[in-house]
């Protein structure tokens, strides 16, 4: 279990399975909220130490809770009850990730729209993920 974050290893050991059968590591979760907790988390944990790194972020209802438990820790970085919310969950981070630095990559576009049209993904990223 070398192979998993604070945040990773905390799911892990909240699973049933515990003997990984495959070459690559994985974490059964119970549910989409729980997703996006832990990938909101496991983006944070990533983050407070890659403060210059590259991302690409996923639209549709796959990232859903992502980007809300995401805007919540951070809007709510100082509130009790998320500072324990994050410690219990395996974000020990000191303080609150600057995600202003980061380099984010366009993954797609939806050809032949123009960025500025409101079914854009440019639109997309703008609405759902930086003004929330």
């Amino acid at each position: 279990m070398n192979y998993f974050s604070p945040v990773e290893k905390h799911f892990f050991n909240l699973q049933d399975i515990k003997n990984q059968t495959t070459n690559i590591p994985y974490i059964v979760l119970e549910s989409f909220p729980q997703l996006g907790l832990i990938t909101s988390l496991r983006f944070l944990e990533w983050a407070s130490k890659n403060p210059e790194g590259v991302i690409s972020l996923p639209t549709g209802k796959t990232p859903e809770y992502f980007i809300k438990w995401t805007h919540h820790i951070l809007n709510n970085w100082d509130n009790k009850e998320l500072a324990d919310l994050r410690n219990s969950n395996g974000l020990t981070i000191d303080s609150k990730p600057d995600l202003t630095k980061l380099k984010f990559v366009q993954i797609d576009e939806f050809y032949p729209l123009n960025p500025k049209q409101h079914n854009s993904f440019y639109n997309y990223v703008c609405k759902y993920y930086i003004e929330g």
